[in-house]
């Protein structure tokens, strides 16, 4: 299966929520949740294809912005 895919099948089973994988030293998150994140919080995004945008964050801004919302 590629990573793409992985990534869509959880976000189909987790609608509710926004999917983010690791990679590296980052995590990713795609289409839908990418959007969002950029929305939110303003991640860069980076579209592959049309309609398929991805954004990152690096482990270290992901746990500044987790202690921010608790």
């Amino acid at each position: 299966m590629k990573y793409t895919d992985l990534l869509e099948k959880l976000q189909k089973e987790n609608k509710e929520h926004i999917v983010l994988m690791k990679s590296g030293i980052f995590f990713v998150a795609i289409g839908k949740d990418a959007l969002e994140l950029n929305r939110l919080i303003g991640l860069k995004l980076t579209c592959m294809k049309e309609e398929l945008c991805k954004v990152r964050i690096s482990n270290e801004k992901l746990g500044k912005i987790r202690s921010q919302v608790k």
